[in-house]
């Protein structure tokens, strides 16, 4: 895409002086209508995008639309397909129909105005889209301008034009030439009349005054010479202009001897320029060959050290990985130790919890069950445990009507998707379950008789996953890519907010690091020329070590391709074409490389519990 500022650069650099006299936008009239128009004769060209703004081009003539304004649309993908509108219709811009279209003031000096051809309709519909184009972005209805084939070229004839003076012709070189010609063929004739009335007065001066005839044969004779006179024959004038050369040369006119001059000039100037193109066509076509021959060796130079390069930039990634894979291993062997000693203090606390729960439970007696000797102790006792008694009833009905609100079996709807599994299952493991599944809390049902959370489907499916077989952890591995840290580190969230403690330190401590060990085995050196195979020996995966290097390899006198490299087959008639000359020697780049066998190993006994 092409913007305004760029193709004013461009304008400025090729039309130096005819830039700065274009006319100016506001000659130029453009309406604001959306274009829903329909089809006049565009059919299945028709663009899939126009632009709100309209550019006036003139006004119709043809039978049906006379009168009528004629406006130019643009539209296409990158705006630079141009069509016509007429009385809300499309057109195509065919110079049929720009035939039928009286141009406004302001275009006419796109005009080809000598020729009146077919070629030169097609030369004015270009220039004018090109002209169209460039003006819609000039205006600025378009933001940029996607340019089609020769639209700089069109677009700069275009400007030529529209710089001219109105009513100044501007010619091309073919009819500058033609025009030149004329001017010297009516310049001939002028002298061809002018030389034939000199030898017509010699010849009447050269007459013998003495030879007297008759009336009639002296009318006769003059009309004879008079004709001879009018109609001379070449070698005559040749001989006579031949003969008075030196007396007519004073009489000679000197447009006659500038032109001759001129053309000697220019007939000197024409050969020397013929002996310099055929020296230059000799030149260009032996650098031909060459020049074409370094253009390869560029490309393939070029394609070469882009893969070195980022075969370098791969290598640096791996050192980077691995040095990534050996920090995280430091930190999991002290999360590893932090967490036995968590795991043991938790399991201190847990049972100091269930020893208090125990002794709590031998110290409560049912009051019901309780005998009582006379009505003061059991009033006195009923006093102090009304209370408790109150609040166990309480608790009782609660708990009743808890348990009996949940079903076995219940439907999760989280973020839209539906959950169906055991409340055991969700109670197991999460303490947020199991608190949400309580006593405590009142989880209204849906309409469709599920329990709505608000939370991501995708990373609940793998929690729930975990919750079902508590028993293994879950392990993203790809043996091309490594570990998906970005689908642990969003289960890690979500199993800490829903407080499944296990999954949530597991993913926490990343533990998952230690299930997968890689090992590199079998080094193999190889020295390899061509790009191909080096993009061989990447395709077959490792670890790769590439270094670039360079050899000198032996080249033959007689220039043969098999001795290339190997000195000992050259023979006699190498050695004489050899003779005293140094040995040529040619540097030859190829790489080392040094490829590891990757083994990845997987420890199950990490992704499981006991």
């Amino acid at each position: 895409m092409s913007t305004l500022q760029e193709i004013n650069s461009y304008l400025l650099k090729e039309c130096p002086d005819e830039y700065p006299k274009l006319p100016a936008t506001d000659r130029f009239t453009f309406i604001n209508t959306p274009c829903q128009l329909a089809d006049g004769d565009v059919g299945d060209k028709r663009p899939e995008h126009l632009c709100n703004f309209q550019l006036r081009l003139g006004v119709s003539d043809g039978e049906y639309t006379s009168g009528r304004p004629v406006y130019l649309c643009l539209g296409g993908a990158g705006y630079n397909e141009i069509f016509l509108s007429c009385e809300a219709r499309l057109y195509k811009l065919a110079v049929e129909n720009l035939s039928h279209v009286r141009l406004e003031q302001a275009y006419r000096n796109l005009l080809l105005c000598e020729m009146d051809t077919r070629a030169a309709e097609e030369v004015e519909k270009s220039r004018l889209k090109a002209w169209a184009c460039y003006m819609f972005l000039r205006a600025g209805h378009i933001p940029t301008l996607q340019p089609y084939v020769r639209l700089l070229d069109e677009l700069r004839y275009a400007c030529t034009w529209m710089a001219r003076e109105y009513g100044v012709k501007v010619k091309t070189a073919r009819q500058k030439a033609a025009v030149q010609r004329k001017k010297e063929e009516a310049a001939e004739s002028r002298l061809a009349e002018q030389d034939r009335s000199n030898s017509s007065a010699n010849s009447y001066s050269q007459e013998d005054p003495t030879d007297i005839q008759s009336p009639a044969t002296t009318s006769g004779t003059r009309d004879q010479s008079t004709n001879a006179a009018e109609q001379p024959g070449p070698s005559a004038v040749k001989r006579e202009n031949d003969d008075n050369e030196t007396d007519n040369m004073s009489s000679r006119p000197p447009k006659r001897q500038h032109l001759d001059q001129s053309l000697a000039k220019l007939l000197d100037r024409h050969g020397a320029l013929g002996h310099d193109l055929q020296a230059f066509e000799r030149e260009y076509a032996s650098f031909g060959n060459d020049t074409e021959l370094v253009g390869q060796l560029k490309h393939d130079n070029s394609q070469h050290v882009a893969k070195i390069t980022k075969l370098e930039r791969q290598l640096l990634l791996q050192v980077k990985e691995i040095e990534k894979l050996r920090t995280a291993s430091r930190e999991m062997e002290e999360s590893v130790r932090l967490g036995v000693q968590n795991t043991e203090r938790e399991k201190a606390a847990r049972d100091a919890e269930a020893e208090l729960r125990k002794k709590a439970e031998d110290r409560f007696t049912d009051p019901t069950s309780k005998t009582f000797s006379t009505n003061t102790e059991m009033t006195s006792t009923s006093a102090d445990c009304g209370i408790v008694l109150a609040a166990t009833s309480d608790q009782a009905m609660d708990h009743t009507a808890s348990t009996t609100s949940y079903p076995k079996n219940i439907t999760l709807d989280i973020g839209g998707r539906n959950f169906k599994t055991s409340i055991d299952t969700l109670r197991a493991e999460s303490e947020y379950f199991r608190t949400q599944l309580s006593d405590r809390w009142t989880w209204p049902l849906e309409d469709d008789g599920s329990y709505f959370l608000d939370a991501d489907p995708e990373l609940f499916a793998h929690l729930l996953t975990f919750m079902r077989r508590p028993g293994t952890f879950p392990l993203f591995y790809d043996t091309a890519k490594g570990f998906d840290f970005d689908l642990y580190n969003k289960p890690e969230t979500e199993a800490e907010y829903f407080q499944v403690d296990k999954l949530h330190e597991w993913i926490k401590n990343k533990k998952y690091i230690q299930a997968v060990n890689t090992q590199l085995t079998s080094a193999t050196l190889v020295n390899i020329k061509s790009a191909m195979q080096l993009q061989a020996e990447i395709s077959k995966g490792g670890e790769l070590h590439i270094t670039p290097c360079t050899r000198k390899v032996y080249l033959c006198p007689r220039q043969i391709t098999a001795h290339r490299g190997h000195a000992e087959q050259c023979g006699g008639a190498c050695h004489r074409r050899q003779a005293e000359n140094d040995v040529v020697y040619e540097d030859e780049p190829y790489w080392q490389v040094l490829s590891f066998e990757k083994k990845t190993l997987l420890d199950e006994k990490v992704c499981r519990i006991g």
